[in-house]
């Protein structure tokens, strides 16, 4: 269970370290479909980025809570 949740964390950390190189590449005169209609409702897929999901909200409300020290 622990290797999944690193698994997790390190996909997490890594898809968004890259998510403003990719938002960069798009020129203002081609627009991107919306998010929601390319995200399916049911199945493997979106079942994995269900989970996703609920690891990044819960790393960042761990990362939030810890003091900077």
């Amino acid at each position: 269970m622990r290797r999944i949740c690193l698994y997790l964390l390190v996909l997490t950390v890594f898809g968004s370290s890259l998510a403003p190189f990719g938002l960069a590449q798009e020129s203002s005169d081609h627009k991107a479909p919306a998010i929601a209609s390319t995200v399916p409702m049911s199945g493997f897929r979106a079942e994995f980025l269900e989970g996703i999901a609920y690891y990044e909200q819960r790393y960042t409300r761990l990362a939030e809570a810890m003091p900077a020290d």
